[in-house]
């Protein structure tokens, strides 16, 4: 929970911190300098000045300017400020909070234009030597490294309260990890819980939709130990609720039920939590909000049943899902995302469920519940911007709004997915999902090509000697923008631009397994990444806890430069 803050204080960017492309592309990138592409103006600021660049672009859309608009002189601001009070006091009384914003922003764009000041960042290297570091090894070959970085944010936060998961051979199937990420509030209790709990949950309903799974006998023994709190009754409605879903499904592959099984778990860790179980947090109860990814790697025998199924598809359909080389199971509740990274662009495939969604306000309000204006959208019950979760069952008026209703989706993995990335609100409260991968790309890059000592040309003619980072430049074409698809066909459909060799071909063309050198490297590099990006996030002004989660998916190798060209250019 962020605590009470004033604004922080301004301190103006100077044309010596904005680079455009054409000089970067000249240069010889440095670990140590981290250039961020802002996603309204395409200039690349410095991390140390990104939160001020970005309040300088909300102070100009405030005061009504355009991108490349910039008001004469002082006296012309003057006017545009009292322009702006006057339009807002003919529909209504201006607000006192309205005009303090109106004010503030016109002294930053005051500062910025018409006396300047260099800036010095007030950020200290020891803020930074508490970022936590965890990198996981699994025997998934989708997945070539896991990296997770957290830091709580002591300037804002007092507590970590955020929690993160990584099972491996998940349901005792090879080629299957469960990941998960939850970002607790009011305490880590219910956090905790749900990171130790809804992995099984979920497994327990899995199973039945797919007989590979498997639950251990502790597993199985915790399962049936609520059998108290899921009463027969409760057990006939999830029946009815899969029955239901069963009944809308098209013929092909089922993964609705998999979606199914998701929100099913998903509704009783909510239950769950409603025991009360070790709660510390007496006036209201703590909860936490959650992303889960399932990456499956396809075996010989799924492929098989895959091709009995597919009848009703088309040839170039049929083609594609030949090409794919597993599927990826994301769920998501709240305000905590996760990104997909495909050819060096960025494809967010969580749904925010916020109050910056009119969808889910008008829900809020139906339900009885009220949103206050104490920030930009406002928040629930006047404490917290997310509309779903797990938990919280303490304050009765706040859980008739926050439900534990998931989204869902299922896409394919193919080579050119490059990375999935994980992360609590405390970064998307200061980047957007372009910028943040946009920072991934580049320090990633910019690590490999330092481990080397070379430059990009001699990185590329290195890659093309050895084996494991051999790339077909064909395969770096174009390919259509994968927006959050609602079918698998769909997703299917926005593949077939590229070809690509079979599973088994990239098996060895991308596994670095067999290299424990490139292995570590890679590793290493991902490392530097993800704790670059937490350091940006801090940087940016986020005051909450930040908690992200890298992982490398096949497409990886490509995520150096090829043939000089920047990544995400």
């Amino acid at each position: 929970m962020r605590k009470e803050s004033l604004l922080p204080n301004i301190a103006e960017v100077t044309n010596l911190n904005v680079q455009k492309d054409e000089n970067r592309k000249l240069n010889r990138p440095d670990i140590n300098e981290i250039w961020i592409p802002c996603s309204i103006c395409h200039q690349h600021i410095h991390q140390n000045v990104f939160l001020n660049h970005k309040q300088l672009h909300k102070a100009f859309n405030l005061m009504g300017y355009k991108v490349a608009d910039k008001p004469a002189n002082i006296e012309s601001l003057k006017s545009k400020k009292l322009q702006i009070v006057s339009q807002k006091n003919k529909s209504s009384p201006c607000m006192l909070r309205e005009r303090h914003m109106i004010n503030h922003c016109h002294e930053i764009i005051q500062r910025f234009l018409f006396s300047p000041v260099k800036y010095t960042s007030t950020a200290k290297c020891a803020d930074f030597e508490n970022i936590l570091i965890n990198t996981k090894e699994t025997n998934n070959y989708l997945i070539r490294s896991i990296v997770t970085c957290a830091d709580k944010n002591i300037t804002w936060q007092a507590d970590m309260e955020d929690v993160f998961v990584v099972l491996d051979n998940y349901g005792k199937r090879e080629n299957t990890t469960f990941i998960g990420l939850f970002d607790g509030y009011n305490g880590t209790s219910a956090a905790l819980n749900v990171s130790l709990e809804l992995p099984v949950l979920f497994l327990s309903h899995i199973k039945d939709v797919d007989p590979s799974y498997k639950l251990t006998e502790e597993e199985n023994y915790f399962v049936n130990s609520f059998d108290t709190v899921f009463k027969d009754r409760y057990k006939e409605t999830e029946d009815n609720f899969s029955s239901a879903v069963q009944s809308k499904m098209t013929q092909g592959i089922k993964f609705e039920l998999i979606h199914a099984s998701y929100a099913k778990a998903f509704w009783r860790m909510d239950r769950i939590l409603k025991l009360g179980r070790k709660e510390k947090s007496f006036s209201r109860w703590s909860g936490c909000t959650a992303v889960t990814c399932l990456i499956d790697g396809l075996t010989n025998i799924e492929e098989g049943q895959e091709k009995n199924d597919t009848g009703h598809l088309s040839d170039d359909t049929k083609h594609a899902l030949k090409r794919k080389l597993g599927m990826l199971h994301l769920v998501n509740l709240g305000n905590i995302k996760a990104v997909l990274c495909r050819s060096r662009k960025s494809y967010c495939l969580s749904q925010e469920h916020s109050t910056s969604s009119s969808q889910e306000r008008n829900r809020v309000r139906e339900a009885g519940g009220s949103i206050s204006s104490n920030e930009d959208h406002g928040l629930v019950e006047g404490f917290c911007k997310f509309t779903r979760g797990l938990g919280f069952h303490g304050d009765s008026k706040l859980k008739k709004s926050i439900i534990p209703a998931p989204y869902t989706i299922s896409i394919p993995i193919y080579d050119s997915c490059q990375f999935i990335l994980l992360a609590s609100s405390g970064l998307w409260d200061v980047l957007r999902e372009s910028e943040a991968v946009a920072v991934v790309l580049e320090t990633f890059r910019s690590f490999i090509q330092c481990t080397n000592n070379n430059t990009p040309e001699d990185l590329n003619s290195q890659n093309v000697e050895n084996s494991a980072l051999k790339v077909d430049n064909s395969k770096l074409s174009h390919v259509p923008n994968l927006v959050a698809p609602e079918s698998y066909e769909d997703a299917v459909g926005e593949m077939d631009a590229l070809k690509s060799p079979t599973s088994q071909e990239l098996f060895f063309d991308y596994s670095c397994h067999d290299n424990p050198d490139l292995k570590t490297m890679y590793s290493n590099a991902a490392e530097h990444a993800c704790k670059e990006l937490v350091k940006t996030a801090i940087l940016a002004g986020s005051q909450q806890n930040i908690t992200v989660s890298l992982i490398l998916l096949p497409g990886s190798a490509n995520m150096c430069e090829v043939k000089g060209v920047l990544p995400g250019n």
